[in-house]
């Protein structure tokens, strides 16, 4: 902590890192914090956040969270939901969990587990370019920003093109491993062409139209 000669203000850096980069790159400038003996106090604040730590039950696996800030200075504290200034939104596949952290509609910061407010899938995307068979199943890399851990988690999927007799359930994958996550669709009828696939993730469904 310093002060600057110039604007007579109290410039305040706060690194904490924790285990598990999730919100890397996330840079949360805070201003106007308080106002402490006539001193303006910003500061700069780079965290980390493991929400392992805070999972006890299925419920909190599904489930989104609002992030809080409390700043404490002798007898005085401040406690608030951090705002975001800028739209945003980051992705990550953390231990077979899916995390979306976003600028919500109150202009605050919340992280959405499993897709339980938000469609993951709809901003880690499915990249169908570079899809291939594997067997019976259809691969699909997934552009999520961080993916830690090596999983595989079952989902409800369901496939179809015009030569099936309507859509066909099925079961889908998302797999984790060497920093990179991927779709596994089953597709047990061996369709080929223009198909459109089902992927469920909590309680959102992603539509993926592709050319197998």
């Amino acid at each position: 902590m310093h002060i600057n000669p110039i604007t007579n203000k109290i410039i305040v850096i706060i690194k904490d890192p924790l285990t598990f980069l999730f919100l890397k790159a996330l840079i949360i400038v805070i201003t106007n914090i308080t106002i402490l003996a006539g001193y303006e106090v910003t500061g700069k604040l780079t965290f980390g956040l493991k929400l392992d730590d805070f999972i006890q039950d299925d419920i909190d696996l599904h489930q989104p969270y609002d992030l809080a800030t409390r700043f404490s200075y002798l007898d005085y504290y401040s406690q608030r939901a951090i705002a975001c200034e800028y739209d945003f939104n980051r992705t990550a596949i953390i231990n077979g969990n899916t995390y979306l952290i976003y600028k919500n509609a109150s202009e605050l910061i919340s992280i959405d587990l499993n897709s339980t407010v938000k469609n993951f899938l709809e901003f880690a995307k499915p990249n169908t370019n570079e899809s291939e068979n594997v067997g019976e199943y259809v691969r699909i890399p997934i552009k999520a920003e961080h993916v830690y851990g090596n999983s595989k988690e079952e989902l409800l999927a369901s496939i179809y093109n015009e030569t099936s007799d309507g859509f066909i359930e099925t079961k889908a994958y998302l797999i984790t491993g060497d920093g990179e996550a991927y779709l596994d669709v089953h597709n047990p009828n061996n369709l080929d062409n223009e198909t459109i696939i089902d992927v469920a993730i909590g309680t959102k469904s992603k539509r993926i139209k592709m050319t197998i």
